[in-house]
Order: structure tokens, then sequence, then C-alpha cells
């Protein structure tokens, strides 16, 4: 525990959280403007696209999504929080310092993971409660309620904090991997925004070869993971996503404090 508070005294003691919070307001207002422009009328509805039948998400859903606005930009800033935690060790030299205080360097990396998980929490804490407050005046206005007593709104409100925790976990994972400061945060941009996209296209091309069972592939990966745990899928079940994102963080993890222990961290 006194490696946690360490850990988290390091997160609240510098400039990072907060210049994530200044970037992050305006966004997670445009993503609350975006889900108010929903259509009630559109809730359930089915449109033919390319010869495929898309259904849209029902109303508990719409207002689930309303209710997590901010999710895409927010685990993509608990990710990168995550990676810096150690990249900061590295890029500012208090590595040295932090290994000499505490030489087991594995429970260090678990600390580091305890703390950023919890921050992850927190920030989709701060995150619903604002949304709620919101959500509440709008939803009431358009959508007849706030819908607060529907159950699959608060399982999908809950296991977007579990979304948020283990992309904080994954983030600790790469960071201790990838020791650069710059190189870990691109690789952390690479896989959070142009990782869909390219999957998305070779899944697109895989399927024309392999048939639509390829379409479950886009679950095993990070974001597809993500979308399956708060509820976006049909072929994956939360449990076995959050498993999945949980696999990320632990490989890198595993992986980069074996690293961290066979070499000189100078």
């Amino acid at each position: 525990m006194n490696l946690v508070r360490s850990e988290l005294a390091k997160i609240r003691t510098t400039n990072v959280w907060w210049i994530l919070i200044l970037i992050g307001v305006p966004l997670w207002a445009a993503a609350i403007w975006s889900a108010w422009l929903a259509d009630p009328a559109d809730a359930g509805t089915t449109t033919e696209v390319l010869g495929e039948t898309i259904t849209a998400p029902s109303t508990p859903e719409i207002v689930a999504n309303f209710y997590t606005s901010g999710q895409y930009i927010g685990l993509f800033f608990v990710f990168l929080l995550g990676v810096l935690l150690m990249t900061n060790e590295v890029q500012h030299n208090t590595a040295t310092a932090t290994f000499l205080f505490t030489p087991r360097r594995t429970a260090v990396v678990a600390a580091k993971i305890a703390a950023a998980a919890l921050v992850g929490v927190l920030w989709w804490a701060a995150g619903t409660v604002v949304n709620i407050a919101v959500g509440a005046v709008f939803l009431a206005d358009r959508w007849g309620g706030a819908h607060l007593d529907d159950p699959t709104v608060w399982a999908g409100i809950a296991l977007n904090g579990v979304a948020f925790a283990l992309w904080a976990v994954f983030g600790v994972g790469l960071g201790v991997l990838i020791r650069s400061q710059i190189g870990a945060s691109l690789a952390a941009a690479a896989i959070y925004f142009i990782g869909p996209l390219a999957a998305t296209f070779g899944l697109f091309l895989l399927v024309k070869v392999a048939g639509e069972g390829a379409k479950t592939i886009m679950d095993f990966l990070p974001y597809g993971a993500t979308a399956a745990v708060t509820g976006g899928s049909d072929s994956m079940p939360y449990w076995l996503a959050a498993l999945v994102l949980l696999g990320y963080g632990a490989v890198t993890s595993l992986l980069g404090t074996t690293l961290i222990r066979r070499r000189d961290i100078a």
C-alpha cells in the first residue's frame, strides 16, 4: 500500500493529470452534444447497408451510451496515463531512485498497475456523475425520462468502469514494455486510433475470403473487446471481453517486468 500511495502521489504532484483534464473537458462536452443529437424515433429501427441488415440500438442502449459519453477519449487518456506512469520515470531519470529505494521491481510495477486502475475508476466515476447529472435533464426532455430504473442502463454504466480500469492497466504494461516515452506514447496512439481502422479494413478483406465468421476476430482486438465489455457485441460475453483486455495488460506487464528485472535501468 505504501508503494501504491507513492505512485498516486507521483500522479497527483505532476502536471500530467490536469493537462489531460483540460484537454478532455471540451472533448467530453462534444461527446455529450453528439449523444444529445440522437433521435428517439431511430431507436430499434433497421436499415440495409451493402445488403446487410443493421439494427439501431434500443432506447436503453442509447440512454446507456449517453450516460457513458466521453468514453472514447476518456479511455485513451487513462491508457496514456498508464503509459506515462513508467516512461516518466525513465524520461526524468527517477527510475534509478525508485528502484534503489524499492529494489523489488516486480512490486513497483504491481503498484503502478494498482494505482493506474484506481485512477481509471476515479476518472470513470467523475465522468459518470456529470453524465448522469446532465443526462437526467436532457433525457427527460427528449426521451421521456432519465431511465435510471432500467438495469440495462446501469449495466452499461458499470461495465464502462471496468473498461476504464482495464485500459489503464494495459497502458502500464505498454509503458513497462517500451521504455521510451515518445515511443510508448506513439505506440499507444497507434494502437488506439489507427489500430481499429486498420483492423476494420483487414477484417473486411478477410470476410471476403473466409466468410462472416471472421468478424469475431474483431472482438479479440483491444477496442473490439472494449465494445463487447460495454455490451456492443452479440458474439462475445462481457466477462470474456474483460479477460481479453486484462490479458493485453498482463502480457505486456509480464514481458516488460521480465526485461526490467534483467537490464540496467540507467
